[in-house]
Parts: C-alpha cells; sequence; structure tokens
C-alpha cells in the first residue's frame, strides 16, 4: 500500500492548526507521520482523531513516550 506523502503532510498542517495547544510537532519519516503531543492533552488529542470529521481514526497503533 503506497501512502500519499502530500495527504499526510496536509494532515500534519490540519493537526497542528486545529489543536495548537496539544500540537508541539510533526514531522514526515520513513512514510510515516509522527505528531509530538502534549502529554497532558494526549486524551483530548485522541478524542479529537476519532471525532474529527477530516480524520475519523478508529484504531490506535502506537504510542512512544
Amino acid at each position: 500500500m503506497t501512502v500519499d506523502q502530500n495527504a499526510l503532510a496536509d494532515l500534519g498542517d490540519y493537526l497542528a492548526a486545529k489543536a495548537p495547544d496539544h500540537v508541539i510537532a510533526h514531522e514526515l519519516a520513513f512514510g510515516e507521520l509522527t505528531v509530538l503531543v502534549n502529554r497532558e492533552a494526549l486524551v483530548p488529542f485522541l478524542k479529537l482523531l476519532r471525532v474529527d470529521g477530516r480524520c475519523k481514526f478508529e484504531v490506535l497503533i502506537d504510542i512512544c513516550g
């Protein structure tokens, strides 16, 4: 499966704009989008990923600390 790098970059920009108090940084590396989030904002940010009409995430794969 090929991932559209432009779509991932757009998603990172969207999340940073939508939740500026939560997102510290975001980057594309190795074909994946990594989003760095404030520890205190983790649960609200995960809820945003689930309920936002542009995101609609259904599965949490990985959290690194």
